[in-house]
């Protein structure tokens, strides 16, 4: 519940300061220059950073039951 309290507010913080930052900023990508706005720029970074967390975080589940099955594995073939 804390975890859900601690998101919403950090995401409300982030909507009103990309709200209140509509100013359009130069941005290059590769061969492509454009202009958008700081609010867009600001959002992509936080959806950027969402994403690789729940990246990270899947990885870590599963390599901690992998490491699980590996331990459950090893004791029952000791236990014959």
């Amino acid at each position: 519940m804390l975890n859900g309290v601690l998101i919403s507010l950090i995401a409300g913080v982030v909507l009103i300061f990309s709200m209140q930052n509509g100013v359009p900023v130069a941005a290059s990508f590769l061969a492509w220059d454009f202009e958008v706005p700081f609010s867009v720029v600001t959002g992509a970074a936080v959806l950027a950073g969402i994403l690789l967390a729940q990246l990270l975080q899947a990885l870590r589940s599963k390599r901690q039951t992998a490491s699980e099955q590996r331990r459950e594995f090893s004791g029952r073939r000791h236990r014959w």
